[in-house]
């Protein structure tokens, strides 16, 4: 104790030039006046270890406040308090964290403007930039070795400030990533199938946090998975293309940019790298079931290392993700793909409650056989934290962008020292619509056929009796044209507008009302002085005016609450809207059509929204009843009420053909309906739900 008291009085002006100074387990309870005098005047101590003493709450307060409230920033970057007895309650966690962003924010600035000098700095002798300095002998010198290590770079990384300025080759560290979700595909007798459904929520994810845990200089987008975006993927002739999909024997599935199959054939595949110059990727990951044969297509067109499964093999989503994220964070870091496969294999094998793991394993095949993949994909930097972030482009960024105005982009592109942080979760903007529920299904023909329509008419409405599920679908195709900026050309902005139950109010009045602030939140117009004072026909003019060159798709949800002079009015406005705009697009629901043969010389088009089908109907109330938890009771359920006769399932309540039984069995569930299957699934027993069916 009283050495490490000794040492505290020497850190004062920075007489030891201390960087590192451990004093955990010392039972320290000094005062914390003194302490953080000290530790203002101290400029070479980037990290401190209190852990383990026995500092009184008033003291870790007098220290948090004292370095927080100081007009200028000591060197102090890490700053740890584990393990105090008593422990540090929330407000002092947060006070530490604020104090470390701060630090850590101050020095990574000086940093980048450090680095941005000595890289243009030019060697006379040999007339060449200098590749390489040592921060140390810098008159500016603040950021050592140990300062700017996180947990991370503990283990051996190197340091940002030992690494060379010199960037990367164009497309060196750079993985893109191609989803491919398709909505239907035609079978062979013409009929509409829904394509099953994948999880790229979980996978973008996944992804995603690999990079952020591996905290490497690395380039990742994502995009939609048509034959334009391959092409436009290969002329970046970036270092991974993911893609990731439906499987099929003899072709990659891609989108066609409609909702429905692009169904790209593997020959044509190796003739389009052929066509241009050679294997444009390092390493190819296809991640869907029955991808050998487009696996093998890719490695014979010269790609060096190629991930696939086994052409006669079907993936389990827990065996993909597990590969896919110790493959990932392994090839990330720097190891080689040999290496990196054996990873994944073996968080495979490890993978809990994994049937066959062993089996599962085997099916994921590293290609070319017999090619050398002892070696890296990536030569990337170490970074502090991933995204990297250049705070002097945020701060330009900041001054001209609102994060309520973002547009849909080309692509969804983050990582790297090239990119910000904003909106790289998802591919969505931040308010296109309220998202569908939790178990919306069933619904993938009637979406491809709306989108349909959207993409081809300028009036839509979706025509169905309440709790059949309308507003759900919409949300859904919102969110489905949302995540296609780069292939949904005609829409670029959406706004979601709910009608109200309000009595005494004008609803129609409402509808607009809350269309402009939409459209003030997103950049596109002004909020209009005395709003609430203006007619109807000036809050149209606004509308139109802010519209006049956007191409938006206005949702209008639950028009049929409006009252029959209120009706008048919204017909009239969409009268104006369709007469001064020439790109928007409306999306109605209602339980009728609107009746009018023309609005601003526009005709609707509509859909019929019909019940869920028998299996759907099933389906959703196995997801919703609180007596079947887990997938093997939900499969057990939907078995026995589906009974021999298979041909059911594909029926509705109001077909023909259907067995009495089955009827019966509808009527319990709700008919189709999901509101009603909702409402049955809570208030049917326990009992009962393991007797239906049987």
């Amino acid at each position: 104790g009283r050495l490490a008291l000794e040492l505290i009085a020497l850190l004062k002006n920075s007489a030891l030039s201390l960087k590192t100074l451990d004093l955990s387990d010392n039972d320290l309870d000094f005062e914390g006046y003194v302490f953080t005098d000290v530790l203002l005047k101290n400029t070479t101590l980037r990290e401190l270890n209190l852990s383990g003493n026995k500092f009184d709450p008033q003291m870790i307060d007098s220290i948090l406040e004292g370095l927080l409230c100081s007009g200028h920033a000591c060197g102090l970057s890490f700053l740890r308090f584990e393990r105090n007895y008593p422990l540090l309650n929330n407000g002092q966690v947060a006070k530490l964290e604020r104090f470390e962003h701060r630090s850590r924010s101050i020095d990574l600035d000086r940093f980048i403007s450090l680095k941005e000098r000595l890289k243009n700095r030019v060697n006379i002798e040999e007339g060449r930039p200098v590749q390489g300095w040592n921060l140390d002998n810098d008159e500016d010198t603040w950021f050592s070795q140990e300062s700017s290590r996180s947990e991370s770079l503990r283990a051996g990384i190197p340091n940002e400030s030992s690494l060379t300025p010199a960037q990367a080759p164009k497309g060196e560290n750079m993985i893109t990533v191609l989803f491919s979700a398709p909505l239907v595909f035609k079978d062979d007798k013409n009929k509409y199938r829904p394509f099953a459904k994948l999880d790229f929520d979980m996978e973008r994810e996944l992804l995603w946090q690999c990079l952020k845990e591996a905290s490497h200089d690395i380039e990742l987008s994502f995009d939609n998975a048509t034959h334009n975006r391959l092409l436009a993927a290969m002329t970046k002739r970036c270092s991974c293309l993911h893609y990731s999909g439906h499987g099929h024997e003899n072709y990659l599935p891609l989108e066609d940019g409609k909702g429905g199959p692009h169904w790209f054939e593997t020959k044509k595949l190796k003739e389009l790298i052929d066509q241009g110059g050679g294997a444009p990727f390092k390493f190819v990951f296809v991640s869907a079931c029955h991808s050998g044969l487009a696996g093998e297509t890719f490695a014979s067109a010269g790609v060096p290392h190629v991930v696939c499964c086994k052409q006669e093999s079907e993936l389990k989503d827990t065996a993909a993700l597990a590969f896919t994220r110790q493959f990932y964070l392994s090839l990330a870091v720097g190891n080689t793909v040999k290496d990196s496969f054996e990873q994944g294999c073996k968080a495979v094998q490890a993978t809990p409650n994994l049937r066959n793991a062993e089996r599962e394993m085997k099916k994921f095949v590293l290609l070319p056989k017999d090619g050398n993949h002892d070696v890296p994909v990536f030569n990337a930097r170490p970074l502090l934290e991933w995204p990297h972030r250049q705070l002097s482009r945020l701060k330009s960024m900041r001054k001209g962008l609102s994060t309520k105005g973002l547009n849909r982009s080309r692509s969804l592109y983050f990582g790297g020292a090239r990119s910000s942080e904003l909106s790289v979760r998802n591919m969505l903007q931040e308010d296109a619509s309220p998202s569908p529920p939790q178990f919306f299904m069933g619904r993938e023909v009637d979406m491809y056929h709306v989108l349909g329509l959207i993409l081809t008419e300028r009036l839509v409405s979706v025509i169905g009796n309440p709790g059949v599920g309308r507003s759900s679908l919409v949300c859904a195709i919102c969110h489905y044209i949302n995540e296609r900026a780069s292939t949904i050309a005609k829409v670029e902005r959406i706004f979601f507008i709910k009608t109200k139950q309000t009595r005494g109010k004008d609803r129609c009045r409402l509808l607009i009302l809350s269309l402009i602030n939409k459209l003030v939140e997103a950049g596109k117009a002004s909020q209009p002085s005395q709003m609430n004072d203006l007619d109807m026909e000036d809050l149209s003019d606004h509308v139109c005016r802010a519209l006049k060159n956007v191409k938006a798709l206005i949702v209008f949800d639950r028009t049929e609450l409006l009252q029959e002079d209120e009706t008048r009015d919204f017909l009239q406005f969409l009268n104006l809207l369709f007469l001064e705009t020439r790109t928007v697009r409306v999306l109605l629901t209602a339980r009728n059509r609107l009746g009018r043969p023309s609005l601003g010389g526009v005709t609707e088009r509509h859909h019929n929204l019909g019940g869920l089908s028998f299996e759907y109907t099933v389906r959703l109330f196995a997801h919703l009843s609180p007596h079947l938890h887990t997938n093997a009771d939900r499969a057990n359920f939907f078995n026995r009420l589906r009974g021999r006769d298979i041909g059911q399932v594909e029926l509705k309540a109001d077909d023909a053909g259907l067995s009495e039984r089955t009827k019966k069995l509808f009527e319990v569930l709700g008919n189709g309906m999901p509101a009603q299957t909702e409402q049955a699934a809570y208030s049917i027993p326990e009992a009962e739900v393991d007797t239906l069916g049987s």
